[in-house]
């Protein structure tokens, strides 16, 4: 006989003498289920209360305790979503930010283990406003993504689980070919959907507009500004706490990447909740399905909703700002922080530690990249092969944003061979900086990263205007670009010559072509190019100047950037406009 739901309902309701908590997080036991409070959803951050998680997040479970858990209750969360666009009034994280909440929330009232989550996902996304920022958008090639999740379901198959739930926040996410080989197989059932799949009775789903903002409300508090978007037009008010009427699945004209109903009409945390306790209702249905036992997740407390708390919401976390404070922490220093965990290693270790550099040093931190392969015997991890894949496409479309230093913080668990290739990894053009740390309980930045700060950002700079004689396609000279008339053309070659002293052709150089109309080649002294297709236009030039004259060659096509929406593609001309600015600097010792 298979044993009756009650044993398979949330692990808080097993008895305390049946649980090990860590003591150096809590030692106290939690309470049966009668006595049991409503389960809190925690802080600010949205992280489901410690003493709960404590039974429900796999990196928190003793590892001698996850196949019994997986007895007692044999379901596995697994949340996925990445980085992405979600207009200038959401947090770029809300994706992965909306999975992983209701994942940790699913295990907590419904019954299960919550693994840690998967940024890194498929490369059909919303970049950010390509007018005003960099792509912004991080993702990895589809077929690598598809790979990494079915070699972790077939971990946590292992492991003894009979249903896996697949919550991907960002749509394109799901893995329906996927769960289908796993479901002909027979073993582990795997639902794959993404959270308004799972919604009956209301209306659900959209991109950054009144579903998902409402959700971002509830779950992470404080990750949402309204007044970002622009003023509603004369006579419109906002309509309060209200379910809204359905709504089609289509772009905006107000404003960019925004499809749905207009969130400055109808987001409200009232309709959030509601969401919420949906998604939690389809979830416990479409397990019950799957277990074959329909009273699964039909019993569970009251959520308790989390409020604002601005200091567990640090400003230098990626997926917690907006664009307008993505922009403003990019520009004052363009690093990049990447933790990479093994899945028992908690997120918060690492991320800690580099957000305390991140406060010193500059720049931001990027989710966590866990499922490294560990030095130990390990349940939940990617093959080395896969998980350095994953790392390389995150740091190559980093890089192509112009962030010019990445540094990884690898896990002291990883194993040998893990380190030793991410050790390897590296970028060839020179526009970037990888470096890998030692992680470390110190404040201090290490000084590798503070020499690479030094080298590749510029500090108290000399800089100087390219203006003068520019050639247009050939013999076409004017004085300045601003004087160039521009018509139809698919190409236009731009070239200049300027003089470097002999100083300053051994230091540190920067170029900024400014604005740029809009996929540009650069060449200096014939040396091979240097590509960009999004704003800032800006190149490490270090080591490719010479005393005397230097030959500057610019050729710009006119072309969507990729994973552009055709809605905001207007052909137009090639063109740079400038203005273009030389920039030196020494690198303090």
């Amino acid at each position: 006989m298979r044993p009756s739901l009650s044993r398979w309902g949330p692990l808080r309701s097993v008895a305390a003498s049946t649980v090990l908590l860590s003591a150096a997080i809590s030692p106290t036991p939690v309470p049966a289920a009668p006595d049991a409070p409503p389960i809190a959803l925690g802080s600010k951050t949205g992280t489901p209360s410690t003493r709960h998680s404590l039974m429900t997040r796999y990196e928190l479970i003793e590892p001698q305790d996850v196949i019994p858990a997986a007895k007692r209750c044999p379901v596995a969360y697994i949340s996925a979503g990445i980085v992405e666009w979600h207009g200038e009034q959401s947090a770029c994280g809300l994706d992965g930010l909306k999975a992983e909440s209701l994942c940790r929330l699913a295990a907590d009232h419904l019954g299960g283990v919550c693994f840690p989550h998967v940024w890194p996902g498929p490369d059909t996304s919303t970049p950010f406003d390509p007018t005003k920022y960099p792509r912004g958008t991080v993702t990895i090639d589809k077929a690598l993504y598809l790979t990494m999740v079915e070699q972790l379901l077939s971990r946590v198959e292992s492991m003894g689980f009979r249903v896996a739930v697949h919550l991907s926040g960002h749509y394109p996410g799901t893995v329906p070919t996927v769960a289908e080989r796993f479901n002909k197989r027979g073993k582990m059932k795997v639902i794959s959907v993404s959270e308004n799949q799972v919604v009956q009775g209301m209306p659900a789903g959209d991109h950054a507009a009144t579903w998902e903002t409402s959700l971002l409300q509830v779950l992470r508090p404080g990750l949402v500004d309204l007044g970002q978007l622009p003023p509603l037009p004369p006579n419109v008010e906002h309509a309060g706490d209200v379910m809204p009427p359905a709504w089609k699945f289509r772009q905006r004209a107000e404003y960019y990447g925004v499809y749905g109903s207009d969130p400055r009409v109808w987001a409200n945390p009232h309709f959030g909740r509601r969401g919420v306790e949906a998604i939690l209702d389809g979830l416990a249905k479409e397990v019950g399905k799957a277990l074959e036992d329909p009273s699964y997740g039909q019993s569970r407390p009251p959520i308790q909703w989390p409020t604002p708390d601005h200091e567990n919401q640090p400003e230098v976390r990626y997926d917690f700002l907006r664009p307008s404070q993505w922009i403003h922490r990019f520009e004052q220093a363009p690093i990049v922080f990447l933790p990479l965990l093994t899945a028992r290693t908690p997120a918060e270790r690492l991320t800690g530690l580099a957000e305390r550099w991140a406060t010193q040093s500059g720049g931001m931190v990027f989710p966590p990249l866990s499922y490294a392969p560990a030095k130990n015997a390990e349940t939940a991890f990617l093959s080395i092969e896969v998980y350095v894949k994953a790392v390389k496409q995150v740091i190559d479309v980093l890089a192509e944003m112009d962030f010019r230093v990445i540094a990884l913080l690898p896990d002291p668990a990883l194993s040998p061979d893990a380190r030793a290739a991410i050790a390897q990894i590296a970028r060839a053009d020179g526009q970037a900086d990888v470096l890998v740390l030692d992680p470390n309980e110190e404040d201090t930045p290490a000084p590798m990263l503070l020499a690479a700060v030094a080298r590749m950002i510029p500090k108290s700079p000399s800089t100087r205007i390219l203006d003068g004689d520019w050639r247009i396609d050939g013999p076409r000279t004017v004085k300045s670009l601003h004087e160039a008339v521009y018509g139809p053309a698919d190409v236009r070659t731009y070239e200049h010559t300027f003089d470097v002293s002999p100083t300053q052709a051994g230091q540190a150089a920067l170029l900024d072509l400014g604005t740029v109309e809009n996929l540009c080649e650069v060449t200096i002294n014939g040396a091979p190019a240097l590509q960009d297709h999004w704003p800032p236009y800006r190149f490490i030039l270090t080591g490719r100047l010479k005393p005397g004259p230097n030959a500057l060659k610019v050729v710009v096509r006119h072309k969507p950037q990729p994973f552009l929406d055709p809605w905001y593609y207007r052909p137009a001309p090639p063109k740079l406009a400038g203005p273009i600015t030389l920039s030196f600097w020494t690198p303090a010792p």
